[in-house]
């Protein structure tokens, strides 16, 4: 933080100090941006602007462009937007506001935390490449909780969703009703196919190139014997 002469406290929203914005990790996040010579860069899910006060003072001294996507931002990051013209605050979910922008050099994902809303990021990002080499990936809370449970900010706007409620039930569902939650949960995996957004994206993305990469061998051989 010293470095970029920005005066964050990376724990004015987080009272308790739980440590939970990617800010906390803004010493690791800046130098992979620069390796990666990042001169654009997409934040999903600004929320306060905690991380994006930070992107957009190293924006302005990497000559660097910064959008922060957010349906709900707070007045911080709306004030921010105001006054750095580095910033380009979008105030949409990140399925309607990823292809309002440009291809980035860099995406930040920290939105929405569950598969399906993940899964459609990735697939978007996926297509702004068109097919070319992908923007460098930095994700947050991808492993656990969040990796083995989702979260919804808005779960109406996940299509075919199924709401189910335990009534009495505390907030440690998984433990007062393991067998309920279990069954559920293996319900929805067969479903869907088990596997986590960022695997089952990998997966298909890479399909493709490695059946390119065994025709080519393929043909290597009778090129040599012709």
């Amino acid at each position: 933080m010293e470095q970029l002469g920005a005066e964050t406290d990376p724990h004015a929203a987080d009272p308790g100090r739980w440590g939970h914005s990617l800010v906390n990790l803004a010493e690791i996040m800046l130098p992979c941006l620069d390796a990666a010579g990042a001169r654009s860069v997409i934040e999903v899910g600004a929320y306060a602007g905690d991380l994006t006060e930070v992107l957009v003072e190293w924006a302005a001294g990497s000559g660097a462009k910064v959008w922060a996507i957010d349906p709900s931002p707070q007045d911080r990051l709306v004030k921010l937007d105001e006054q750095r013209e580095e910033l380009e605050l979008v105030r949409e979910t990140s399925l309607v506001g990823l292809p309002q922008i440009p291809p980035a050099d860099a995406v930040i994902v920290d939105g929405d935390h569950n598969y399906y809303t993940v899964s459609e990021e990735l697939r978007l990002i996926d297509e702004a490449a068109a097919g070319g080499d992908l923007p460098l990936l930095l994700f947050h809370d991808v492993c656990w909780p969040h990796g083995r449970r989702d979260d919804y900010y808005a779960a109406e706007l996940i299509p075919d969703a199924r709401l189910e409620v335990f009534k009495g039930a505390g907030h440690m569902l998984m433990l007062e009703r393991t067998d309920d939650v279990n069954a559920l949960i293996s319900e929805f995996a067969r479903d869907l196919g088990a596997g986590s957004p960022l695997r089952r994206f990998w997966a298909r993305r890479k399909a493709p190139r490695r059946r390119a990469a065994r025709r080519a061998a393929a043909l290597a051989p009778r090129e040599a014997a012709s």
